[in-house]
């Protein structure tokens, strides 16, 4: 389902129709989404709603099309029909020659496919808006060649580590790990929006821009545990023996977490002919990888100067 958007409603009548303006942040002239409703439309008041639909939060078309989503908006009531054709105008986010013409294709929320409306959208003597005249409401998108990405791949380098260690007097513990993908766009020549272009770049690369967080825990289960690891048991009778039987000594298990960082420096660019346009970009992401050859158990015999010998 579609994240919820700031809609803008208003009451479309039989004598007056409707003029709605929705605020649009992917756009080359700051122009709102804009829904004309022509008197005689309808045969009763209607209440309508308008939002426009950021690049990054519609699914993207099949891959085999190589189109991508220019821009989109939610019309509702969802399957109102009108008497006569209603306009829409999109705003583009990047400048296309006056005349071009673009599908309408209409969305399906539930199955995240398209189909072909039957309408079309021109392009006005700007550049940088697009219309259609519908008969009806749904979620309709325009979409366009994929942009070109070169982006050559990096070795991802360790900045940070956390250990979590849990003990038969600690046994559990937990921590919140952060993962940032960041798109930073510089130079370059030609008209297209930079919201909308990082949109475009983390559709392409399957990434989502931003922060986001994942918790992870480790407990520690005396009685049993082989159920954590698979680790032969260290306990016999209820008393932790460890690997070694007869020596005594403390038994623990760590987590070991590394923070990669990659950064990947390129160009990204699209259209042809005077309306092509290109940026250098550059995209920073940083993860949480589990160190498995540091993780597990571990042993401390009471004997040796409290060196802890593993992981097991």
């Amino acid at each position: 389902m579609l994240a919820k958007l700031q809609a803008t409603t208003a009451t479309a009548s039989p004598t007056q129709g409707a003029d709605v303006d929705n605020t649009n942040n992917q756009s080359l002239s700051n122009q709102p989404l804009n829904l004309t409703i022509p008197p005689n439309a309808v045969s009763q008041n209607v209440q309508v709603s308008v939002a426009s639909i950021p690049a990054a939060q519609v699914p993207p078309p099949a891959a085999s099309t190589n189109q991508t989503v220019v821009t989109a908006g939610v019309f509702e009531p969802t399957g109102t029909q009108f008497q006569q054709p209603v306009t829409i105008t999109f705003p583009l986010p990047i400048r296309k020659a006056a005349g071009t013409t673009f599908q309408l294709l209409q969305l399906n929320e539930t199955t995240g496919e398209y189909t072909n409306s039957g309408f079309t959208a021109t392009v006005d003597a700007t550049g940088t808006q697009a219309s259609a005249q519908v008969t009806h409401f749904t979620i309709y998108t325009l979409t366009d060649n994929k942009s070109t990405l070169n982006l050559p791949d990096a070795t991802a380098t360790v900045i940070e580590t956390i250990t979590l260690t849990v003990t038969t007097t600690n046994t559990q513990t937990s921590s919140s790990l952060s993962k940032t993908v960041s798109v930073t766009l510089s130079g370059g020549s030609g008209d297209v929006d930079a919201d909308w272009l990082r949109d475009e770049i983390s559709n392409l690369l399957d990434l989502t821009v931003g922060t986001s967080s994942e918790s992870v825990s480790l407990s520690f289960n005396i009685t049993d545990p082989e159920s954590e690891g698979g680790k032969p048991s260290w306990v016999q009778n209820g008393i932790i023996v460890g690997p070694n039987p007869g020596e005594s000594g403390d038994a623990s298990k760590r987590a070991v977490y590394n923070k990669n960082s990659k950064t990947r420096s390129g160009t990204v660019s699209g259209n042809t002919g005077v309306n092509q346009w290109s940026r250098n970009v550059q995209v920073v992401e940083q993860d949480w990888v589990k160190n498995t050859a540091a993780s597990g158990w571990f042993w401390t015999p009471h004997n040796q100067g409290g060196i802890a010998q593993g992981p097991f």
